[in-house]
């Protein structure tokens, strides 16, 4: 059986203290691209789009993409940009039987008039096919996961590095989970573990510092039956909403009781070692006396 499966990639990562509104435009500067031209410029790249494509191709699926848009980091999405970029990912949704929907989102948009703008997404997405057919997310390490999010997918997928270099083999690993759900070998689910906390903004790091060790424990418990992926979500601190801060993500078998244990672990130890910095900061008068001092032409 040929399956047939619905993608779409739409990413914001949103500065709720910008106060410039982020429209159709900038999503044009950055890219906005219909299916056929998003495969075409994206399809064979280090994204996340080629790695589901992979794995697609491993599986003979037949992949509908729909759109790939992306703006640069800036306010909060207009209502009127937000509409307009869901809107191709709606239509398709309602035209056929799909087995399978994957989205590759950044999981920290907000728009003017939802705090939760990859949860919208979903909640519209979701409401089309109803509640059991499967569905799968990639998601950048710095989303603000909403529990709306987890409630509205089965299979939540972060990348594992920042810098960001793994997006082919993250939309790889979302789509074999979802492959394996859609022929019932699993039966997935994402609980999610939060703390309140707003992490220093390079606390995701995962070339130095403590998420180096955080991300062996998640690839030690992906070891265990029955875990499928463990997402370990830094967050977007410059964002002033109710579902802000670090997040850990368990995409596991339902039932299974050692998922939000797992979660548990990750996040007590974030939590706990809150206070490490990998950042030496100046207070104003210091930097007011660097920018005094600076020589001209010595660099930035």
């Amino acid at each position: 059986m040929t399956l047939r499966i619905l993608t779409a990639e739409i990413s914001h990562e949103t500065n709720t203290f910008n106060i410039r509104p982020t429209d159709l435009q900038d999503f044009r500067n950055r890219f906005l691209l219909d299916g056929a031209s998003a495969v075409a410029a994206r399809g064979a790249a280090n994204t996340e789009l080629a790695g589901v494509l992979d794995t697609g191709r491993r599986y003979g699926w037949d992949v509908t993409h729909v759109i790939s848009a992306a703006a640069g980091p800036g306010g909060r999405v207009t209502d009127d940009a937000f509409d307009h970029i869901c809107a191709p990912l709606m239509r398709a949704a309602e035209t056929g039987a799909w087995d399978g929907i994957l989205l590759m989102l950044h999981g920290a948009m907000v728009t003017a008039s939802f705090e939760d703008g990859d949860g919208e997404i979903l909640r519209r997405l979701r409401a089309i096919p109803g509640p059991d057919l499967p569905v799968a997310v990639t998601l950048d390490p710095h989303a603000n996961v909403s529990t709306a999010m987890c409630a509205l997918a089965q299979i939540l997928v972060s990348y594992t590095t920042y810098p960001h270099v793994d997006f082919r083999a993250t939309g790889r690993r979302a789509a074999e989970v979802l492959n394996r759900t859609i022929h019932g070998e699993i039966q997935p689910q994402t609980p999610r573990v939060h703390r309140p906390m707003l992490e220093e903004a390079n606390g995701g790091r995962t070339d130095i510092g403590p998420m180096i060790e955080r991300h062996a424990m998640a690839r030690a418990f992906e070891a265990r039956a029955g875990v499928y992926a463990v997402s370990i979500n830094g967050a977007f601190p410059n964002a002033d909403i109710a579902e802000v801060g670090p997040t850990v993500l368990v995409t596991a078998e339902i039932g299974l009781t050692q998922a939000q244990d797992i979660g548990e672990e990750i996040a007590d130890d974030i939590w706990q070692r809150r206070d490490e910095r990998l950042n030496t900061y100046l207070d104003v008068a210091e930097a007011a006396e660097v920018a005094r001092v600076w020589k001209t032409g010595s660099g930035p």
